[in-house]
């Protein structure tokens, strides 16, 4: 009996062992997670960053979508007209000489807000904050007037959100925000679309 003890409380101590490791294992781990959230929440809230995700994310998608850059899609055409000097993020070339000029906007200051505070109330105020935002991208690429700088390009240009859950807050927080935007000859795209 005292033997049986004595293997069953080694055991015991074996296993005490290998769980205090596990625990440590993870806490470790969780520690590089939370460091690395952190550096990638502090590193979107630099506009270039943000911008550069944006346009990163919209050119994967339409090569995933099976378009070839400089043959079917070229990105940072430049373009000089009266009004200055215009460089859509992508121009999606289509047959005959038609082309769609798409825009990548990511407004994701008002968002992270958002996700950081605990407060519902700020939150649903940064969350509104993040659809005017949007909308304000809407207004600021309808008075670009893409479609007169090429003659094949119809009279719309594509505001690309790079994340779906983006687009669903902007929706959530402003129902009107689709009727807006072609109101303006804007039409919002997501990954999922």
């Amino acid at each position: 009996m005292q033997e049986k003890l004595h293997l069953v409380e080694t055991e015991r101590a074996r296993m005490s062992a290998e769980l205090g490791e596990q625990v440590n294992t993870l806490r470790i781990s969780s520690d590089a997670v939370r460091r690395e959230a952190l550096s990638l929440s502090t590193a979107l809230r630099t506009p270039q960053v943000r911008g550069s995700w944006g346009e990163a994310s919209l050119k994967r998608i339409v090569e995933i979508s099976g378009l070839t850059e400089r043959c079917d899609f070229d990105t940072q055409h430049t373009y000089v007209s009266d009004d200055g000097r215009f460089r859509p993020d992508l121009r999606v070339n289509l047959p005959a000489g038609k082309v769609i000029f798409v825009d990548s906007k990511v407004p994701l200051a008002a968002v992270l807000e958002a996700y950081n505070t605990e407060d519902e109330t700020a939150q649903r105020g940064h969350l509104q904050a993040f659809a005017r935002h949007v909308r304000t991208h809407i207004d600021q690429l309808s008075e670009k007037n893409y479609w007169q700088l090429d003659v094949g390009s119809p009279e719309f240009v594509v505001l690309y959100l790079p994340s779906d859950e983006f687009y669903r807050l902007a929706l959530e927080q402003a129902p009107d925000l689709h009727d807006y935007a072609s109101r303006r000859h804007i039409v919002l795209a997501s990954p999922a679309s």
